[in-house]
């Protein structure tokens, strides 16, 4: 039932809005974030005036006795199938914190199409366990390395890199704020002190 369902996350629309022009409901988040996207221009269906309102009392009053199923269910998500569906303010409450929905990586990693991972809600904490992109502390130079990198990791050219990366943004402050760092002390990742060069 259109009035249930976001048109963008296809979900059940939480604090919804629906176009004046054809009827579609959305999440007020979504259609905030969609308008940012388009310049203020959101509805799928390209309607000529895009004007959001909220539901009108009797479309609100209809919600509370519809049922739903979960947009996860594909995902695996069987709570609300085993209850027949839920009315929609618990739906929203299971929505927001069932255990199927997708998440891109945090990480960003991605797979065989390039595209960043997608990883379902009950299976993140396995995934970072093998995530390539985490970061781990190299016990040898106290370096953070991706975990994909660190068979190639290579502590002396890395430490160098970092030192250079450190000499540039020092350089920057420097050229853009006048901070003098010829009168700081320098230190290495190990906490050796560093002897500038004259």
């Amino acid at each position: 039932i259109s009035c249930s369902t976001c048109m963008f996350c296809e979900g059940i629309a939480v604090n919804a809005l629906s176009c004046l022009s054809c009827n579609k409901t959305t999440c007020t988040t979504c259609l905030a974030s969609q308008q940012r996207i388009h310049n203020g221009r959101a509805c799928v269906s390209g309607c000529e005036i895009q004007k959001f309102e909220k539901l009108s009392e009797s479309q609100q009053a209809h919600l509370h006795f519809l049922r739903f199923k979960c947009k996860n269910r594909e995902s695996g998500c069987k709570a609300i199938d085993m209850m027949y569906g839920e009315v929609y303010q618990r739906a929203i409450d299971h929505q927001k914190k069932c255990l199927f929905q997708q998440f891109l990586c945090p990480f960003k990693c991605t797979g065989e199409d390039s595209e960043v991972q997608k990883i379902i809600g009950n299976q993140i904490e396995s995934h970072l366990k093998d995530c390539p992109e985490l970061e781990e502390i190299c016990p040898g130079c106290e370096l953070q390395v991706k975990r994909a990198k660190k068979s190639s990791h290579d502590c002396t050219q890395d430490l160098k890199l970092a030192l250079a990366k450190e000499r540039e943004a020092s350089r920057r402050l420097e050229r853009d704020f006048g901070v003098n760092y010829s009168e700081m002390q320098a230190r290495c990742p190990l906490d050796h002190p560093l002897l500038r060069k004259r």
